[in-house]
């Protein structure tokens, strides 16, 4: 019996940061909360859970979008949120800290695009 495919998945991904540089901070504030975003399609992926996307940030990427304590804060400190899209339909979201509000903590943060890359986009097999 053959194993039913699905025409397309996509991942969508917001990674928590910090802009300590940014230029239009809050009044006293040391900077602005952002959201690194990327997504990645797959076409004609077996049909199942165990479907994943992958994506890669470059480390001076992380260090730069991390407050003063340095990139090892994204381990501790910082969420990640990823939808999986089959048709243009959520089909699965996922938070990295559970503790925080998973229904859209993203959503009001500045969103920085185009540094979180595909597998394909980086030097890395």
């Amino acid at each position: 019996m053959a194993t039913p495919f699905l025409d397309s998945v996509e991942f969508k991904i917001w990674i928590e940061g910090f802009d300590m540089l940014a230029k239009n901070p809050p009044a006293g504030a040391k900077g602005v909360s952002v959201a690194l975003t990327g997504d990645v399609t797959y076409v004609n992926v077996p049909a199942g859970r165990d479907n994943y996307g992958v994506f890669y940030v470059h480390p001076n990427t992380l260090a730069r979008y991390s407050d003063d304590k340095g990139y090892e804060q994204f381990e501790r400190k910082y969420d990640v949120h990823v939808e999986a899209y089959v048709g243009g339909a959520l089909m699965d979201e996922i938070n990295k800290n559970k503790e925080q509000d998973a229904l859209g903590w993203f959503k009001p943060l500045t969103v920085i695009p185009n540094l979180v890359y595909r597998q394909d986009q980086t030097p890395l097999p």
